[in-house]
């Protein structure tokens, strides 16, 4: 299995050095002007999308809860441009302002949603990069659809993940399902342990800092594109692994999985077995960070930008 080695030592030392809020439903255009996202009717659906640069396709698919414009404030939109890609962002079904129909999703319809925008943009040969949710729908693209993915990175994100991750996922369903509402602000807050690594928990300007931006940060997600997205995430999760093994050994498409070191919703372990398991897989574990990957983002663009460019 070849394996590509990132260094470690460039760190994210306070979450706003690349956690910068951002205006969502709006881009910054090439005159420096804020303008609406364009939205594109495939697959059911409107998706709002941006587009920046010039060059090769790159897509970069959100998880669960996450807005397109997010990439840009992590500055991994403009690192692409700069590499001289052509960078494509999105909000998947489910997250405003893209439609958000009556679930339940599956991953399945998430990268064919994901597979007709590519086809209504009129790229082929795209790179495809996406974390968590975003990494399922992203190997799941690359599987089914060869004839328009080039390479793809997946992020805390591929096929499986803890047994931690599901039951919560089962549980939060049951209770939304049920008629009880779980505040915005207590999701985000109690799943800070599951998405950062221990040290940025314990860090409490770090933590104070994270909090402090949710308001701007994070949308007024409600709605059946929240449950739908969830539901999407418990039922990837809960595929067999005979089913999770014969899926990877017929992915032909080359495909960088990224773990995280304190993962404990789609932990190393998870990541590691499926990589070996794809006939063009490669595998890169980042250390001292969590699901969510923030403590060390510098090192996800350089890893992404040596596969994509070996290929």
């Amino acid at each position: 299995m070849p394996r590509i080695e990132v260094p470690s030592t460039e760190r994210l030392v306070r979450p706003t050095d690349e956690l910068r809020p951002f205006t969502h439903l709006d881009h910054v255009s090439g005159d420096g002007m804020i303008d609406p996202m364009p939205v594109a009717d495939v697959n059911g659906v409107q998706l709002a999308y941006d587009v920046q640069g010039a060059g090769d396709p790159l897509v970069f698919v959100c998880g669960t809860g996450q807005r397109a414009d997010s990439w840009g404030a992590m500055g991994i939109v403009a690192h692409g441009v700069a590499e001289g890609y052509q960078v494509i962002t999105f909000d998947n079904r489910g997250m405003p302002p893209s439609t958000a129909p009556p679930g339940p999703y599956s991953v399945e319809t998430m990268a064919a949603d994901t597979a007709s925008l590519i086809e209504h943009l009129g790229v082929r040969g795209v790179n495809v990069a996406g974390i968590s949710l975003g990494g399922f729908i992203t190997f799941e693209l690359a599987r089914t659809r060869p004839d328009l993915v080039r390479g793809a990175v997946c992020i805390a994100g591929l096929v499986g993940g803890s047994s931690y991750a599901r039951l919560w996922i089962q549980a939060w369903l049951e209770a939304v399902e049920g008629g009880i509402e779980v505040p915005r602000s207590l999701e985000y807050i109690g799943g800070l342990p599951s998405n950062l690594a221990p040290a940025t928990v314990q860090d409490d300007a770090a933590v104070e800092l994270l909090v402090g931006l949710a308001p701007t940060a994070l949308p007024d997600w409600q709605g059946p594109g929240r449950i739908g997205q969830y539901h999407a995430d418990h039922d990837w999760m809960s595929r067999p692994k005979e089913w999770q093994a014969q899926a990877l050994a017929e992915t032909t498409v080359p495909v960088l999985v990224i773990a995280h070191e304190f993962d404990v919703v789609i932990p190393p372990a998870v990541l590691r077995w499926g990589a070996d398991l794809l006939p063009a897989g490669r595998y890169v574990e980042i250390a001292g960070c969590g699901h969510a990957g923030v403590e060390n983002i510098p090192a996800h663009r350089e890893a992404m930008s040596k596969f994509f460019a070996g290929l």
